[in-house]
């Protein structure tokens, strides 16, 4: 660890930032990184947290899992429309992220990839994303905005699991299934239209939606699990 680095500039033609390289540099708050670099690892930036800002290369295509996990300062990120992998928990704990856009290339998210970034408002998931990924925004508090594209077709385990801030969402036609506790704990949520297309709602997905008072399930749905609407105490009308 260099714990006194507090700011540092990457050559041209470096092409990878390895495993844990700045991890743990607690004072590191500019880094500039030049636009050959393709691949951030993992641990790569995990626990920066005096980061605020990063320019991510414009020809970058892996974000390995943790790589900025518990930057709790960093504010400003714009993904490129490059990268094609966000790995698993890549930003979570960015404590002071509020917005977030995830781009069309992107074909692979990895679980809880923003879970715990509590101050993070608004995300935009761009068209080509096909799913939304387990615990991909678990935990984000203040998440009252989300844009779901019609490529989507499926939102796994927890994806909006305890997304308090989250009174309506507009699922896409296109989404085929809702996983177990996709939106458990989203107490402000208060209307969902299940799409056409969806065949199953998993265990939980529901439960302790609190303000939740009515539900729309269509006649596609075959399969509905155990305690898909536990505590759901407000809930008055389905169809």
């Amino acid at each position: 660890k260099c714990e006194s680095l507090e700011e540092i500039t990457i050559p041209e033609n470096v092409e990878l930032i390895s495993r844990g390289t700045f991890s743990g540099c607690n004072k590191l708050s500019k880094i500039k990184l030049p636009n050959s670099v393709t691949v951030i690892e993992k641990d790569a930036f995990k626990g920066c947290k005096d980061l605020r800002s990063i320019n991510l290369p414009s020809r970058l295509t892996i974000i390995g899992s943790c790589a900025f996990s518990g930057c709790e300062n960093l504010e400003e990120l714009s993904i490129p429309d490059s990268v094609t992998k966000i790995e698993a928990n890549a930003f979570c704990g960015c404590e002071r992220l509020r917005n977030i856009t995830v781009m069309k290339c992107v074909e692979h998210i990895g679980k809880s990839a923003f879970g715990n970034c509590i101050n993070l408002e608004s995300a935009v998931i761009s068209y080509g994303v096909t799913s939304i990924g387990a615990s991909m925004f678990e935990g984000c508090e203040r998440l009252a905005n989300i844009t779901i594209p019609d490529s989507v077709t499926d939102i796994c385990f927890g994806a909006f699991m305890d997304c308090k801030s989250l009174k309506t969402v507009t699922l896409p036609d296109s989404i085929k299934r809702i996983g177990s506790r996709a939106f458990q704990g989203c107490s402000n949520l208060e209307s969902v239209v299940i799409p056409d297309k969806v065949t199953a709602i998993g265990s939980g997905a529901f439960m302790g939606c609190i303000d939740l008072k009515s539900i729309s399930i269509p006649e596609g749905v075959t399969e509905i699990e155990n305690n898909t609407f536990e505590n759901c105490t407000a809930l008055e009308h389905i169809s």
